[in-house]
């Protein structure tokens, strides 16, 4: 293993724990805040609040592009379909990206 796998291989342990962290939550209601609030300790130094709150932003905002470019599509407005696709691909990576 590189040394520049390190980080992955470490971030890819602390999203497999804050995972079995959820579902031991949802499983165990009685210690739920516990397990989400250590899943959300471990989660901090990954994702911040505010780029998680981004990140539902442009989600929602993916979602409204790709229903414009349907409904463009339903009315044969291909230049509309075109603009709302080239943006809504332009944000898909974007998020991928992050």
């Amino acid at each position: 293993m590189a040394k520049q796998d390190a980080p992955e291989v470490a971030r890819d342990r602390v999203l497999a724990t804050v995972t079995r962290l959820v579902t031991a939550a949802d499983g165990d209601t009685l210690y739920r805040d516990v397990y989400l609030h250590r899943a959300g300790e471990l989660l901090a130094p990954i994702v911040t609040e505010q780029s998680y709150a981004a990140s539902l932003g442009s989600r929602d905002q993916l979602a409204r592009l790709l229903a414009q470019a349907r409904a463009a599509v339903a009315q044969q407005d291909w230049s509309n379909v075109h603009e709302a696709g080239g943006r809504a691909a332009s944000l898909q990576r974007s998020l991928d990206a992050a």
